[in-house]
């Protein structure tokens, strides 16, 4: 799987955000406060994930276990379950 990332920061907080091109397009968006955008492995983040369809239309936007809390691993986001 290959991902590609890039982050934002906003007054409230800095987002990351990882995608996977493909047939079934999906994207990870992670937010957590803007001193601490730089700590992907602490678990500090809230993490959705949108996915896309063959036309590039969403089909889901979902948050990491259920959760919108800040208690996630950024570099943990693909083995949340998203459902």
């Amino acid at each position: 799987m290959s991902y590609a990332w890039y982050y934002q920061s906003t007054d409230q907080y800095s987002q990351r955000i990882a995608y996977k091109a493909g047939t079934d397009f999906e994207e990870y968006i992670g937010e957590t406060h803007p001193k601490d955008q730089h700590r992907m492995a602490v678990a500090i983040w809230r993490i959705k994930k949108i996915t896309y369809d063959g036309s590039n239309r969403v089909v889901s936007i979902l948050w990491a276990d259920r959760s919108e809390k800040f208690n996630f691993v950024w570099n943990l986001r693909a083995t949340y379950n998203y459902t």
